[in-house]
């Protein structure tokens, strides 16, 4: 997992340089690289997920955004979307590519301010970050729409943070299905990839005991 550490500290470093440039405070971090760097979710995320705190910031972002991070890192590619805009970074200090994305249309209703950190890194970046309990409503949808296994495994933490994960007993089912058309291929590899070594037996065997366990709970109290 080093490869993953060092795409930490490229993250971070990336940060830092919007950061610098006046860029960051206008936008909002989201997704796993988030929940990683500002609350310790124990996988790796490899994206940077933003969202704009005003829709008019994302006029000319792409082009102060390039012209920040171009003076030190390599723009591989960048493109300004009808609804995102797309920058993929290279170094020669970091063996991983990394990749921004920016949400133009989808409006974040809580964010706070948040340390990113990592142990990995000397560097700590204050962001703006969605906070945990939007977080849970996105991660539902991502889960629902995409039947990505990372989204399973982002919930469960989520839960586990004591963020509210909202719904009715129809929707907590719909959850349920997902989780249970998960394969042992899809705990073994996929996200037996992006965890630790000793966190891979548990979830193979177990899968996600503790979301199905809440799930089924609210389920039964939404029937009597």
């Amino acid at each position: 997992m080093d490869i993953f550490r060092t795409h930490e500290q490229f993250e971070l470093d990336v940060l830092n340089g919007l950061n610098s440039a006046r860029i960051l405070p206008g936008l909002i971090l989201g997704g796993g690289t988030m929940l990683r760097l500002c609350h310790g979710l124990d996988r790796y995320s490899v994206d940077l997920d933003f969202y704009l705190v005003k829709s008019d910031f994302g006029v000319g972002l792409l082009e102060k955004c390039v012209k920040a991070l171009g003076r030190r890192l390599t723009i591989m590619d960048h493109q300004d979307k009808r609804n995102t805009i797309l920058i993929e970074l290279s170094s020669v200090h970091y063996p991983r590519k990394l990749k921004i994305e920016v949400n133009k249309v989808r409006s974040i209703k809580t964010w706070k301010p948040e340390i990113a950190w990592s142990p990995f890194s000397n560097m700590q970046v204050l962001v703006n970050a969605v906070t945990l309990s939007e977080m849970a409503e996105m991660k539902i949808d991502a889960l629902i729409n995409r039947k990505e296994i990372r989204d399973a495994y982002d919930l469960e933490f989520l839960l586990k943070k004591k963020a509210p994960i909202p719904g009715d007993k129809d929707r907590y089912r719909e959850i349920l299905e997902r989780l249970n058309g998960f394969t042992h291929q899809d705990f073994a590899v996929k996200l037996g990839s992006i965890i630790e070594a000793e966190k891979r037996q548990y979830y193979i065997e177990n899968r996600f005991a503790v979301l199905k366990t809440y799930l089924l709970d609210m389920i039964a109290n939404a029937q009597t």
